[in-house]
């Protein structure tokens, strides 16, 4: 089957060497040139587990271009697989999309266009109204960071937005081979069922983390409450670790984007509009915990979560500002996030566990790997001075 897929990112990345790995050939458009010289030498600019290793598997399978004129002529599928960030107030930027249907539109007439980016509902019939020289489909990815190239060759369930029988036949030709459910749906539904899961997810990890303020206050153990909670089969376990907050490229837009689309509908959501405000209050009762004459705070954890590199949207940074911001000298460790990531003005990078702790009076734990692997004297002197806050939670969510 000819398919194109326009972006290399988490997305388009796991998108393309996946269906490489079930025998396609499969052209990457990529606009980013050290993105591409990457791909050519199987190396990755971001980081995403296996995805290195299946490059090499799939070797010439997977070509990387710079232009969509650069592929093969006519392709039957082009998926777009690009960003669609967010503004101040939350309303999704479709810029980069657009340019990408508009180049579709021009070199690939009668393509199957299928839009794996998370955009606001009704997104997909609007491209559909407004370029009718092509066919259009959404079909939403739900994949973690961490887990993007697994979460792609097995997924829970896929999920098919199409508005014509040929597109849903041809979609359900090239996702048979993955032997998962196949949920056939119009092209809004399924763009709001990526916004819902979202939406929910977000929910899950807001309140167990305003529960678990709950539980620090009663002087209760919020690890054992969420393990009798989550056994209960109407709730499950699933998001119900305590953490920092949500945070990525995912969760705070894709709440922020759904609360600023039905705010311009005139709709009021208020359980979607509290999400992020309880997410951005829970920092605040962390610095709380944090003793203000402690001089010197060891952080390990910089990316949103365990097992990525992606620092979007990290609540470890949201954290870090604020420590900074009331004086504070912050030593921050995480092995996944590159040197060049850029820290808060008054941080420094460490360069091991211990290097971040040889002038600490207190360590804030968000890296559940280096918590789970390391172990020192320093470590232990400031968790006997009760000098520890740990607020890890399991890489898998």
């Amino acid at each position: 089957m000819r398919v194109v897929v326009i972006g290399a990112g988490y997305v388009g990345l796991a998108t393309s060497v996946g269906l490489c790995l079930r025998g396609h050939a499969v052209p990457v458009v990529e606009r980013d040139r050290q993105r591409r010289d990457a791909l050519r030498d199987h190396t990755l600019t971001l980081s995403e587990p296996g995805i290195s290793d299946a490059l090499r598997e799939v070797g010439p399978k997977l070509r990387t271009v710079a232009h969509l004129s650069d592929v093969h002529p006519n392709p039957q599928i082009v998926f777009l697989a690009v960003g669609t960030p967010s503004d101040a107030e939350g309303h999704v930027d479709l810029t980069d999309l657009r340019q990408a249907v508009r180049t579709a539109s021009a070199q690939c007439y009668g393509a199957l266009v299928v839009i794996r980016s998370t955009v606001p509902p009704g997104t997909t019939g609007d491209f559909a109204n407004e370029f009718p020289e092509l066919r259009f489909a959404h079909v939403p990815e739900f994949l973690r960071e961490g887990h993007a190239l697994a979460d792609f060759l097995s997924p829970v369930r896929i999920v098919l937005g199409v508005s014509d029988g040929d597109s849903a036949a041809l979609l359900s030709q090239l996702f048979a081979p993955f032997k998962r459910p196949i949920l056939k749906m119009d092209t809004a539904s399924a763009e709001i069922t990526k916004i819902a899961s979202n939406t929910l997810l977000a929910s899950r990890v807001a309140l167990i983390d305003e529960l678990s303020r709950v539980a620090s206050e009663a002087g209760a153990d919020i690890q054992r409450i969420r393990n009798a909670v989550g056994m209960d089969p109407r709730i499950g376990a699933h998001y119900l670790n305590p953490s920092l907050g949500f945070g990525g490229s995912c969760l705070p837009k894709d709440v922020a984007g759904l609360s600023a689309w039905a705010t311009g509908r005139g709709l009021h959501l208020p359980v979607v509009d509290a999400l992020c405000v309880s997410n951005d209050t829970h920092a605040d009762w962390v610095l709380k915990q944090i003793p203000s004459h402690a001089t010197n705070v060891a952080v390990w954890g910089l990316a949103f979560k365990t097992g990525t590199a992606d620092t979007r949207n990290s609540p470890a940074i949201a954290l870090i500002v604020k420590l900074c911001g009331r004086g504070q000298r912050v030593d921050v460790y995480d092995p996944m996030v590159p040197d060049a990531a850029p820290l808060p003005t008054g941080a420094t990078r460490a360069e091991s566990p211990v290097a971040s702790l040889i002038n600490a009076d207190y360590l804030v734990i968000v890296n559940a790997c280096v918590a789970n692997s390391y172990t020192d004297p320093i470590l232990t002197t400031l968790q006997q001075a009760d000098a520890v806050l740990n607020l890890t939670r399991p890489p898998s969510t």
